[in-house]
This record gives structure tokens, sequence and C-alpha cells, in this order.
């Protein structure tokens, strides 16, 4: 475990679970992980009120809002949905957003849920500072996520880009990294943490960034 993952995600959080519909089945760090929670955090489990399925809904002094996860059915074989996660401006570029994002991955796969999706919002103005403080836009993709490449971006593509049709080929690149930092914009993507290939370009990215969970 890196230091900054001992730091904000050492378990130290509160499972609100009245009906039992999770805590029957899992430990309170696998709702933790599926939830996306830091520490000093409280997670509500409730049902969603959509069928068979529950929500997960944590609150933290580290969170700008509620952060809610939509889990859509029995563990097993369910397709996760991440609301927009928003960190207190005084905690962002800390390492807490992403390592939610790779603790919700990781025991997405050992629990064999079957897709996950989220809405990576954001975008960077023409001075190139962010244009609002949702960075998702960038950093979901840099972990894995998939989505296709937006039909305007499509004709900026340098020479050895052309024909990519998946932001994964951009993320391969240094300089398809570069130019969707730089003109990419809020994008919904998604991730099957059964499939290898997802798998391993989200272990490439925890390497480069030498983040052990």
């Amino acid at each position: 475990m890196d230091p900054i993952t001992a730091e904000f995600f050492s378990g130290r959080i509160q499972v609100d679970d009245r009906d039992g519909l999770l805590t029957q089945h899992l430990n309170t760090i696998e709702i933790r992980d599926l939830a996306g929670a830091p520490d000093e955090s409280l997670v509500k489990v409730r049902r969603s009120g959509r069928g068979y399925g529950v929500i997960l809904e944590t609150t933290s002094r580290y969170l700008a809002l509620p952060f809610k996860v939509y889990l859509g059915g029995p563990v097993a074989g369910a397709v996760i949905q991440n609301d927009h996660v928003e960190l207190r401006n005084e905690w962002t570029n800390k390492g807490i957003g992403v390592r939610a994002a790779a603790l919700q991955i990781t025991t997405a796969r050992k629990l064999k849920v079957h897709k996950i999706t989220a809405t990576a919002a954001g975008s960077l103005d023409m001075s190139g500072l962010p244009s609002d403080p949702l960075r998702g836009y960038h950093i979901w993709p840099r972990l894995g996520y998939e989505a296709p490449i937006p039909s305007w971006l499509l004709p900026c593509l340098p020479s050895h880009l052309r024909g990519a049709t998946l932001l994964s080929e951009l993320m391969a690149d240094l300089q398809g990294q570069a130019l969707w930092k730089s003109r990419g914009m809020g994008v919904d993507v998604w991730f099957y943490p059964q499939d290898q290939a997802f798998w391993q370009r989200f272990q490439m990215y925890l390497a480069q960034r030498k983040i052990a969970l």
C-alpha cells in the first residue's frame, strides 16, 4: 500500500445498511471500495427504486457533494453506474479520486462485476487551465476506461493516430494523451473489469503512477 492510499483509505468508514442489502454479502472494505469512499465517510446503502438494485451514497469531508453509486442487481454480473464525483477544492490533486476509482475497479474485478460506467466530466479552458473543478475527462481514460473519440476531434489527430476511434488508442500514445488533456471534454465512459485488455491498461497506469492499493 502506498502512503497516499494508507492515509486516505485505511478503512475508517461507517456503513449504514439498515436493510442488510449488502452487509449480508460483503464486508466493510468491499462496500467501501465499491462506493469509492475515503476515510471518515458515511456510506448509506438503500434500495434504488429502479427494480432490483441498490444505491451507495457516500458523504465525506473530502467531497463537495454526496457521491452516488448505483449497483444494478446481484454483485456478480452486475453493472455499476457512477454519478460524477467532485472533491472539495482543497482536496484535489492529492491522489484521492484516482485511488477511489482504482479501488472500485480492483474490488469489482474480484467480485465478478460485469461493467462499470461513469460520466467523466471536465475540460480545460482556452488558457490551458481547468474550466471547472472536474478532471475526470482525462483521469478516467488514463485508468483504462473506454469511450469513442468524439467525431469533432478526429480531424485534429496527429498523422500517426489517424484511423483511431477509441480513447484507449489516444491513451496508449503520449501525443494522444496530451491532445485529449488539452482538447477533450466530458464523456460517458465504461470499463469491463473481467476483460484482460481493460485490466492490463489499468495495471499499467497503476505501475506508472506508483499506486499500490
